[in-house]
């Protein structure tokens, strides 16, 4: 099968690892040779270009979509459970009637069909179904494909405009899915735009304030490839691991959460039928976990299962093991949990009466003692 690095042609998957198959990897030296074929990051017949990209359809005329999402009608709507506890102290609250706004931006298809972004529409049902099982609400409606710079801002605006179901919403999510370069930009039809663009609209709406917005970025960031030693290849120096942009005070606020399928400089790797590595494993661990753990919990255990479990080798580099590593930015306050938990629920319920026990005995304590004297 053939694998494709977000933004570049690449090799083959017969070597990826997963949670549950996960197998120790054997040394370069005794690693049979790859009879898949392997194309070079420097084969730039094949790199998708901004000139050949076909432009998309109106939203009034965007025809239906061909995702395995289901309607919202078809199951009712998912409201919150207020009737579960949450620590009020340490966690943002969930006081409103909806678990949550979603929206996905997904750049697949192209005028060039050899640049097509496949196995992208893996990764939006995967996304969706996901968050389906955690009681979110995700329409047809709620996913765009294949935006112009203008698609981008008007999708963000409409949404951002819908200010009563916004002020319902207990958090926002973003996903993005597409090509990318250094210093946060990510590829549109005829165009390429900054996530500055898009991450200061979602900061300054009112109706998300005091909540946790989070935007995830499936796209390359860079030409680079990091092998298993931690050095550079392709000529590309080492950078920081998050672009200068995004440290700029004036670009991200409070609430906020950053999550980037790969480092400054380097690239994403993506299969054309599975999907890309970071939100199929992003989905698997939200599945699993998404009900137990808060947010970075998840994405720092989402970390070491890509940088841990994957890998990909090519042999016309001296059998170097190539790696991604995804990163975040966070200025969340307090923890941001996706749901209202049952488990979470009597644990805050033991830990009241625990609480209110020891101070019952601490006060016998005094009591005995102010007797004593």
């Amino acid at each position: 099968m053939a694998l494709q690095q977000d933004g570049q042609p690449f090799i083959h998957y017969s070597n990826l690892q997963t949670d549950a198959q996960m197998a120790p990897p054997a040394t370069p030296s005794s690693r049979p040779p790859s009879s898949l074929e392997v194309r070079d990051i420097d084969d730039h017949s094949n790199l998708q270009t901004d000139a050949q990209l076909a432009p998309r359809a109106t939203p009034s005329s965007r025809p239906p979509s061909s995702l395995e999402v289901r309607d919202i009608d078809d199951h009712g709507v998912f409201n919150e459970r207020h009737h579960f506890s949450i620590d009020e102290e340490l966690e943002y609250p969930r006081d409103c009637s909806d678990p949550g706004r979603i929206i996905i931006i997904n750049q697949e298809d192209f005028e060039d069909k050899s640049q097509n972004r496949k196995g992208s529409t893996r990764d939006v049902n995967e996304f969706a179904m996901c968050f389906q099982r955690l009681g979110y609400n995700i329409q047809d409606s709620d996913i765009y494909s294949n935006l112009t710079i203008g698609g981008v801002k008007e999708t963000l605006n409409n949404v951002l405009g819908e200010k009563s179901r916004l002020k319902e919403a207990n958090c926002f999510i973003l996903l993005v899915l597409s090509h990318g370069s250094e210093s946060d930009y990510v590829e549109c039809v005829e165009g390429k735009y900054n996530i500055t663009n898009i991450i200061k609209p979602i900061r300054d709406c009112p109706e998300l304030k005091n909540k946790p917005k989070m935007i995830i970025i499936q796209a390359c960031k860079g030409k680079s490839k990091t092998v298993t030693g931690g050095s550079v290849v392709d000529g590309y120096e080492s950078s920081a691991i998050l672009s200068p942009n995004m440290y700029e005070s004036t670009n991200i606020g409070p609430d906020m959460l950053i999550a980037f399928a790969t480092i400054e400089g380097n690239v994403s790797y993506r299969n054309i039928i599975t999907g890309t590595w970071y939100i199929q494993e992003l989905c698997k661990v939200f599945t699993a976990y998404g009900r137990r753990d808060d947010v970075l919990t998840l994405l720092c255990r989402l970390n070491k299962h890509i940088c841990g479990n994957y890998f990909d080798e090519d042999c016309s580099q001296s059998n170097e093991i190539f790696k991604q590593m995804p990163t975040f930015m966070s200025t969340l306050k307090k923890k941001f949990y996706l749901n209202r938990n049952k488990d979470r629920h009597y644990i805050l319920e033991i830990q009241k009466k625990t609480a209110t026990t020891y101070n019952m005995l601490r006060e016998i304590a005094n009591m005995q003692n102010d007797n004593d004297k």
